[in-house]
């Protein structure tokens, strides 16, 4: 009856240590793999035309990770919009889309996965450049320039409020 006792002692401390281990885990930098525009076209394609229409252009961001809550992956976006833009020329287009994808397990290569739902980053030179679509972040603009975000998990766009707040339309969120 002795082991029994030290069984359970075990399991409750396991029960206990596990979650913090688990958001402590969550709370190291995020660390951006790779970013890109895709599909690669021509720089031309981004031009306007002569209307004065812009194409939208999308950005694929590849992250080991994303923070858990709407509005930490939101601050994440917002804290890190200038290096997307100083290091990897994100966004360059007024109308754009930037989806940020999760790493998973890591780069695959396309011919020997199975999987056929994959999205692959052809500037990337090796045999394993794709990765399974799990995205954890959509930032687009709107006919006014207006950044919403939305989120695999949420129903809801996001956008944020005159004041630097992020609200859905019924929950609001300061940032």
């Amino acid at each position: 009856m002795r082991w029994y006792k030290k069984i359970k002692l075990v399991i409750f401390v396991a029960l206990l240590v596990y979650p913090f281990l688990f958001f402590l885990w969550q709370l190291r930098p995020v660390k951006i793999i790779t970013a890109s525009r895709y599909p690669a076209y021509e720089d031309s394609y981004y031009r306007g035309s002569d209307e004065g229409f812009t194409e939208r252009v999308m950005y694929f961001v590849v992250v080991d990770h994303l923070p858990l809550s709407i509005d930490d992956k939101v601050k994440w976006y917002l804290a890190n919009k200038n290096n997307l833009k100083m290091n990897y020329s994100i966004p360059m287009a007024l109308s754009y889309t930037i989806i940020v994808w999760d790493i998973g397990d890591g780069f695959i290569d396309l011919n020997a996965s199975d999987d056929g739902d994959l999205i692959c980053f052809p500037k990337i030179e090796a045999a394993e450049r794709c990765i399974e679509k799990n995205d954890l972040l959509s930032v687009t603009t709107n006919e006014e320039g207006k950044e919403s975000f939305s989120f695999a998990d949420d129903d809801n766009s996001w956008s944020l409020t005159d004041q630097g707040n992020l609200t859905d339309g019924k929950i609001t969120f300061g940032l």
